[in-house]
């Protein structure tokens, strides 16, 4: 059954008021956004704190005593195996 012009003419209405209702929540949103004059509460940055760096700590005794943990290694000298493409 085709679509009458009457039932056509209601559907386009129910269109434009969903349109319409889009269109200002939207605008809305974007105002409340963008355009709206909120103040700030302050800085988003932090100063930055002084930093204090205490060098009698690396000639402490305690630290002297340290040895150290590590094991010295020794790599191979030669890896793999030859070139082939080499004659």
């Amino acid at each position: 059954m085709a679509i009458t012009f009457i039932q056509q003419k209601k559907r386009q209405k129910y269109f434009l008021a969903a349109l319409s209702a889009v269109i200002l929540i939207t605008g809305f949103v974007l105002w409340q956004g963008f355009v709206s004059d909120v103040g700030t509460e302050g800085p988003l940055i932090k100063p930055p704190q002084e930093v204090v760096l205490r060098f009698d700590v690396l000639e402490s005794e305690a630290l002297n005593r340290l040895e150290n943990p590590g094991v010295e290694l020794t790599l191979p000298t030669e890896t793999g195996k030859g070139n082939p493409f080499l004659k």
